[in-house]
């Protein structure tokens, strides 16, 4: 029996899969953060090794002939040589109880959306809106062809993502402080959230001890509760946090899809989850120009999806491997 692994590189976790050839999941792992841009190549490393050893732990030793590593923040091709050298670290390891069988063609390095639309169609068609920490949008369509639309990061773009939501609350709540604006629920929330004493504490909160985007994209979830509450700021912040993964969306679907073409749009991510109406929002908006269009939550996470990738690079010609 064959065996693959499947890893999901982000900027809060790495999540590695272990399946066999009848696509059975027989090991899973959980580690920290991966994704290279922000964590560094060191700390990614010692990620990806953690997660690999707990997938294989319970079914070691094991023969793995394929890898797919799906890396956030591995997009051009001096990044994939980066992570390409790690996977040379982690075949390396001896610790590791894994007989490594790889080649060059069964070791996978792609971006976190082909695994991400993979894992949530189980098939390389059709398009991955990604809204959690950060945020962005891949599309494959049938001849092959590809877009991905932000994934700039919190800095540069992110918009509709956690972080998004969460920095525009906080920012939201500091207006109505200094009276800007009108008074919103933001302002006691993040107080309460982030454990403040007096309000002018957020600036040591942020700039001296450095909050991440990860920690700021936790109050996202206190601006969509503020949002259920019927708080029109919050309102207002996923409104336009719904706006913003539209356009992204459509500008993925305008380069790939013909009008009436039939396909699905997966919504990924923890920002989906809030209970303010983000995804009902953005489905009505979505399917009113394009109503062909399928909107559905994904079939498997991502590293399942890697796993598929892994799979096709040795069990089929490998014309949807997404490799390099």
């Amino acid at each position: 029996m064959s065996h693959v692994l499947g890893i999901d590189g982000g900027a809060t976790g790495t999540v590695c899969l272990l399946m066999d050839d009848s696509t059975v999941v027989s090991g899973r792992g959980v580690s920290g953060p991966s994704n290279i841009q922000i964590v560094g190549v060191e700390t990614a490393f010692d990620s990806i090794q953690a997660a690999v050893s707990q997938a294989v732990e319970s079914t070691a030793p094991v023969e793995v002939e394929a890898v797919c590593l799906g890396m956030a923040g591995a997009g051009r091709a001096s990044d994939k040589r980066i992570v390409r050298d790690l996977v040379e670290r982690l075949t390396s390891d001896k610790a590791l109880p894994v007989k490594w069988s790889l080649e060059y063609s069964t070791t996978l390095i792609c971006n976190d959306g082909e695994i991400a639309l993979m894992g949530g169609t189980g098939r390389p068609e059709g398009v991955v809106v990604i809204a959690g920490t950060g945020s962005f949008v891949y599309g494959r369509n049938r001849k092959g062809q590809t877009k991905r639309v932000g994934g700039w990061g919190h800095i540069l773009g992110d918009e509709g993502s956690g972080y998004d939501i969460g920095i525009s609350g906080i920012r939201a709540a500091l207006r109505s402080h200094d009276r800007r604006s009108g008074s919103t629920k933001l302002t006691e929330y993040m107080v309460e959230h982030f454990k403040l004493n007096r309000i002018d504490e957020i600036i040591e909160k942020v700039y001296r001890q450095g909050l991440s985007p990860g920690e700021i994209a936790s109050f996202c979830i206190k601006v969509d509760q503020a949002a259920v509450g019927g708080d029109e700021t919050a309102i207002g912040i996923i409104d336009h946090a719904v706006q913003e993964l539209i356009q992204s969306t459509r500008a993925v679907i305008k380069d790939l899809f013909m009008v009436d073409e039939l396909f699905d749009v997966i919504t990924a991510g923890g920002v989906w989850l809030g209970r303010s109406g983000i995804r009902t929002k953005f489905v009505a908006s979505l399917t009113a120009s394009l109503p062909s269009v399928r909107v559905t939550s994904p079939r498997n996470e991502p590293a399942h999806g890697a796993c598929l990738m892994a799979l096709n690079s040795f069990l089929t010609p490998p014309a949807i491997a997404g490799g390099e």
